[in-house]
């Protein structure tokens, strides 16, 4: 359903910011700037060689889209799984009637509308119009809700060792994949209990994804001690890999304090509303208590996983703070489908339930102006403008990082062009 909408409105080049330095990362399998995201490269690295377009960074742009839209799709699944399974437990202390599941029929409309309806908020849907850590970042993050729900439902060494190696997949693609362990930490325990054994079983899943990060990040290692185009950091012994590894060089940026922190928040609920077209935060309200009625530790674990997503990123001091909302905007979409259930609990008629597309459908009409991509040139028409007046062997010293230097690296080292021009992050 997404992918046509996302090709549409997908950039024909690179966007602002650390667009054209990721593009370059993959197309040279080089070292990006500091986590380093080893999977997201090798993965982009294995794309660009197949011949699809004429331009990496088309071909990167398309990558993300890909990315993007299967997260959705894995997203979609479990919203399905989760509305068909039945979390009913009665209590002997309290008399409640149990919320039926959903019909398979009702978990389709409902899991289809939900997640199309994420996958056309604007942050989400910027991430498939261009080349980012974060489309991955949003089908990694859907794999580990998928993972972590079978296996709280089997309880499996097996199930939590698969949720385990997408944790360790996660994290070789981002660091702020740990936003979910809270939610992990919760599902795990609730079922296992807080105790020696409960540790124990966690060694087989620990090592795994362990082992997951030390192939990948070794790799980083390794890839360094080549002469690459980009190789970010000069990674060449345990202490350049640990400040690459732990992102050292922004250590002023994260944890910033309670002002920051105040401001980010701020920003984050004036934007919530426009995000989901208006009618997500009353979706949400309405499906609140019909999750924790109808799948009370499941939306325990989602309420956990966004408290500590949203607490934990506003106090991050950074311009393209949105991104790292992403484990809180899929609770709202959580939260959003059980808002579904609940309409169609009170009006009782099967046939309104292709009904439902309305709220994607006005998130399309709403998001789309501010989300298509598809003629922005500005940034690629800017860097040529700007390098084309310097001299061909020119020194050129700055910090416009954001609309100058990922772009000269992709120009430069997957292009071919200014291929005397020195350029300088004073950063």
């Amino acid at each position: 359903i997404l992918m046509p909408i996302y090709w549409m409105t997908m950039a024909p080049t690179f966007l602002h910011i650390d667009c054209g330095e990721l593009a370059a990362a993959q197309y040279t399998l080089g070292i990006t700037h500091p986590t380093g995201y080893p999977l997201f490269t090798l993965l982009g690295f294995l794309f660009l060689k197949l011949p699809i377009f004429e331009r990496a960074i088309t071909q990167s742009n398309f990558l993300a889209a890909i990315w993007t839209a299967s997260g959705v799709a894995i997203f979609c699944a479990w919203l399905f799984s989760v509305l068909k399974f039945d979390f009913f437990i009665p209590s002997p202390k309290k008399k409640e009637p149990p919320v039926s599941t959903s019909s398979p029929k009702e978990a389709f409309w409902i899991s289809i509308s939900a997640s199309v309806f994420f996958g056309l908020t604007i942050t989400v849907w910027a991430q498939a119009t261009s080349i980012e850590v974060y489309s991955l970042h949003i089908l990694l993050l859907a794999g580990l809700l998928y993972t972590s729900f079978a296996a709280w439902k089997s309880n499996s060494t097996k199930d939590w060792t698969v949720c385990a190696l997408v944790l360790g997949l996660g994290f070789s693609n981002h660091m702020t994949t740990l936003v979910a362990l809270p939610m992990l930490a919760f599902l795990y325990f609730q079922k296992n209990g807080l105790n020696n054994t409960a540790f124990k079983k966690l060694v087989i899943p620990g090592i795994a994804g362990i082992s997951v990060l030390m192939v990948l990040y070794g790799f980083l290692f390794y890839r360094a001690g080549f002469a690459t185009g980009l190789s970010w950091g000069n990674i060449h012994d345990w202490t350049s890999f640990k400040r690459h590894l732990t992102g050292h060089q922004y250590q002023n940026w994260i944890m910033a304090g309670s002002k920051v922190a105040a401001k980010n928040l701020g920003k984050f609920l004036k934007a919530f509303p426009q995000e989901w077209a208006f009618f997500g935060p009353v979706l949400m309200i309405l499906g609140f208590s019909m999750a924790f009625k109808s799948a009370r530790i499941l939306a325990w674990s989602v309420v956990i996983g966004m408290v500590f997503n949203i607490f934990y990123v506003i106090q991050y001091d950074i311009k393209d703070l949105e991104p790292y909302f992403l484990l809180a905007m899929m609770g709202i979409a959580f939260f959003g489908a059980f808002g579904m259930k609940l309409i169609l609990s009170r009006l009782k008629n099967p046939f309104i339930l292709p009904g439902l597309a309305i709220f994607p459908l006005m998130a399309l009409g709403i998001n789309f102006q501010a989300s298509d991509q598809s003629t922005t040139r500005f940034f690629e028409t800017y860097t040529e403008a700007s390098l084309g007046v310097l001299e061909p062997n020119a020194l050129l010293m700055t910090q416009q990082w954001d609309f100058l230097i990922p772009p000269y690296y992709y120009l430069r080292l997957v292009e071919g062009k200014y291929p005397n021009l020195m350029i300088l992050d004073k950063e």
